[in-house]
């Protein structure tokens, strides 16, 4: 864990377990949030360099790969994950986003086992789980999930490329849609909170209107590499054809405070672009890549 201010080391940990996922708790800055594929949310202090707390998660979904805390730091919600193949003892296998993707409905697309999972939410102060959120038509791996900026909504992405809109007042689903071919990789609000932006496996970056349930706004232009920065090297010297990698885990994307400017991924570097109608400018007066 670095500071930039003073730029130092301010803590260094130790996992015997893969870590799947991380993120800070608000209002509580020194609180880190880690996502193990053992079975554990870990809070760790990084001011006394301690473990505060370690989290179970539910039982059968051992992989904790998705953590967001509430803007009031009074809750932190974690989608957990049964084991993937390779775990098990099954090789992967590889996967050409050259050739076409089965639709959704497809005979040919099967539900993975791995994707099945839960949404847990656990309160902090109470230091105890609170409630399961309801994940219909079936539970599935929730990759990713954002706050609105009170905390009244939660916005998911699933592995099952469904999008959900929960009302957390009341703990349950306002809405939710099929957004994407595969998994949901990245979701988040948009600044004025009248839309939600999504990533997903089947490449596309996408804007949805959040008045009218899975009303795509526009579908906008962005690089392979901001889809899954994680996936391996090219093979053949085809550069849309990728051995089979990790899911990413994370914001793949992220807004300036005015949603006027764009930070994706870009292989090996970070792309800044600015936000037009419908579009993307690459944004090169001060920084193209860093």
């Amino acid at each position: 864990v670095w500071s930039f201010t003073p730029n130092q080391t301010k803590a260094t940990l130790h996992c015997k377990s893969q870590l799947l996922c991380m993120g800070w708790a608000n209002r509580v800055d020194r609180l880190l949030l880690l996502g193990t594929s053992t079975g554990k949310l870990r809070l760790y202090d990084t001011e006394t360099k301690r473990t505060y707390c370690d989290v179970e998660s539910e039982p059968g979904y051992p992989r904790v790969v998705s953590v967001t805390s509430s803007p009031n730091g009074q809750l932190l919600v974690y989608g957990c994950a049964a084991m993937v193949q390779s775990d098990i003892g099954s090789s992967p296998t590889a996967k050409s986003y050259a050739d076409p993707l089965p639709e959704i409905h497809s005979p040919r697309r099967k539900r993975r086992p791995e994707c099945t999972g839960a949404l847990v939410c656990w309160d902090v102060k109470a230091m105890k789980t609170e409630r399961s959120l309801p994940l219909d038509p079936a539970p599935t791996a929730v990759n990713c999930s954002a706050f609105n900026h009170n905390g009244n909504l939660l916005v998911t992405g699933g592995a099952d490329g469904m999008i959900r809109l929960f009302d957390m007042t009341q703990c349950d689903v306002l809405m939710g849609w099929q957004a994407h071919v595969g998994e949901v990789y990245c979701v988040q609000f948009s600044c004025d909170e009248t839309t939600v932006f999504s990533i997903g496996e089947d490449g596309k970056f996408t804007q949805w209107s959040l008045h009218h349930i899975g009303q795509r706004v526009t579908d906008l232009p962005i690089s392979l590499d901001a889809c899954n920065p994680l996936r391996g090297t090219a093979i053949g010297g085809n550069s849309r054809s990728y051995e089979s990698g990790p899911v990413p885990r994370g914001r793949l994307f992220a807004f300036d405070s005015e949603g006027q400017y764009l930070l994706t991924c870009g292989g090996d570097h970070g792309l800044v672009s600015k936000v037009c109608t419908g579009s993307f400018v690459p944004y090169y007066n001060h920084m193209q890549e860093f």
